[in-house]
This record gives C-alpha cells, sequence and structure tokens, in this order.
C-alpha cells in the first residue's frame, strides 16, 4: 500500500486528507503529519494504518478537552466527566472509533503534565469566586468542591486559606445589612430567627455567625414593633371574628401573632387592650 495523495483542507488549514492507493483514508491534524512523517509515495502496512488512525482519534480527544478549557477552569473531574462524555457520544455514531479508557487517563496525564489541569489552583479559583461574586460561606463552598468538582480534602482545606476569616465576616456583615434593609416588614424575634437561619443556609459556621448576632439590637424593628403588631392583629381579628368569639378567638388571635414572630406580652397587652372587641359575637 502506497500513499498516493496528501491534500490539504480548505476548511481547515490545519489538517491534510490522506488517500492511501487512490482512496481517501483518514482527515489528520498536521501534528500527526509531522510525527509520523507522512509524504507522498510513501509506502504504509496495516500496522502503520492503524497507529495513524489511533493517533487521530487521541488528538481529537485532546483537542476537544483544550477547546474545554477554553471556556473556563476545569478540575480534573470535571474534565474526566467530559471525557466520557465525548466516548459516549463516539460509540452512537456509526463507523467512529470510542476513545478507550486508557486513551482517557492518557489525554488527563498530558494535561496535568502541561500545566492545564491543577485542581489546586482550581480549587483557589472557585473559593475567591464563590465569596467574592456570590458572598457564599466555607461550608457551602468546600463541599461543592467535594461533591460537584471531586477535589480531595486535603487540596480543598488547602484552598480555603484563600478565604480569611475577615473576609467572611464582610460577607456576613454585608448579607445581615441586606437582610434586615430587605425584611423591614418582619417583627424583631422573627427576624432574628430568620436571619440566623439564611447566615447558616449561606454556608457560615455557627460560632461566627452568633459572633455577629451578638452584636446586633434590632433598635429600630423593636420601635415599629408595636404598629406592626396592631396592623396584623387587626387584619387576622377580621379574618377569625366571624366564626370565633371570645376565648376561641383569643386563642386563634395569640397562635396566629406567635406565629408572625410577635411579642408575647405584646400580644397579652393588646388582647387586654381590645377585649370589647373580642368579645363583640358571644
Amino acid at each position: 500500500m502506497k500513499i498516493t495523495k496528501i491534500a490539504q483542507q480548505q476548511k481547515q488549514a490545519n489538517r491534510y486528507s490522506i488517500f492511501v492507493d487512490d482512496e481517501f483514508f483518514i482527515g489528520v491534524d498536521q501534528e500527526i503529519l509531522i510525527e509520523y512523517a507522512l509524504r507522498k509515495d510513501q509506502e504504509v502496512d496495516q500496522n502503520l494504518l492503524d497507529k495513524i488512525k489511533s493517533a487521530e482519534n487521541d488528538h481529537k480527544l485532546y483537542s476537544a478537552a483544550i477547546n474545554y478549557l477554553s471556556y473556563g477552569m476545569r478540575s480534573i473531574k470535571e474534565m474526566r466527566d467530559y471525557l466520557h462524555k465525548q466516548k459516549d457520544k463516539k460509540e452512537k455514531e456509526e463507523n467512529s472509533t470510542a476513545p478507550s479508557e486508557e486513551v482517557i487517563e492518557n489525554t488527563l496525564d498530558r494535561l496535568i503534565r502541561q500545566g492545564y489541569l491543577n485542581d489546586l489552583e482550581y480549587a483557589k479559583s472557585y473559593v475567591r469566586t464563590n465569596y467574592t461574586l456570590k458572598s457564599k460561606g466555607p461550608n457551602i463552598i468546600q463541599n461543592e468542591l467535594k461533591v460537584k468538582k471531586g477535589i480531595n480534602e486535603m487540596t480543598i482545606l488547602d484552598a480555603m486559606d484563600e478565604y480569611p476569616e475577615e473576609e467572611q465576616s464582610e460577607n456576613i456583615q454585608a448579607l445581615i445589612e441586606k437582610f434586615i434593609r430587605t425584611k423591614k416588614s418582619l417583627p424583631p424575634k422573627m427576624m432574628r430567627s430568620k436571619l440566623y437561619t439564611h447566615l447558616l443556609t449561606k454556608g457560615f459556621d455557627k460560632d461566627l455567625v452568633n459572633q455577629h448576632m451578638s452584636e446586633l439590637t434590632f433598635d429600630d424593628a423593636e420601635d415599629d414593633q408595636e404598629d406592626m403588631l396592631e396592623k396584623e392583629a387587626d387584619k387576622y381579628l377580621r379574618k377569625h371574628q366571624r366564626r370565633f368569639s371570645g376565648y376561641d378567638l383569643k386563642q386563634k388571635m395569640i397562635q396566629s401573632l406567635l406565629g408572625k414572630g410577635f411579642d408575647y406580652e405584646m400580644i397579652k397587652i393588646w388582647l387586654e387592650d381590645n377585649e370589647a372587641e373580642l368579645e363583640k359575637n358571644e
């Protein structure tokens, strides 16, 4: 067998079509052409042709990996998952050779050696991005790195040095200010409870959250609580007055207002001040 023609492809200047005995054999990247020193009139055997095809398939997988990296940094797990998807896609195509597990691992090793894949650098970048742009707490970030990105625990611990406690405190304070600003209608007790849950849900440690919560007074919210209670109580009174009265109505009112986070002593005062209204239907 002989290579009878090597033609540069029109749409991709770095790729060449190889013809063997005047029949199209395969399209290869320029790197493969150089690696195997392919030339017109070169004598080839089946063993060499198989090597060329295998090398081209490996190169395509590597090129796909590089393209995937062009959109952003990836962890080794993310890249491995991506390469397996490419393998699955090839297995579904007719007349197509899917890369083996060995080829996938070799591709990963090559990317690691070349510095394209580095789990520590990836994790550090992930930590910085998520605390700077998304105000996530360390617990959530660590969990995402472990579960979603496949980073090992020692690497995660090293990467978390990028998120010092001072930065965590700044994020907690910013979240507190935003929460209070947007939840002004909540009574102080409920605001405190919901804020505490909100900060834990964002992934911050309890000790640091408790430290910040202990410094909050909710003075403005407490000053407004009486007016807020008055409005809520009037609304619930209208809602339940047709069906209940006296003791039953009082219990309904207490349950409803406690559920809204109002202080029990303030509720009792309101009930005493509106005794006549509560007993209208008795």
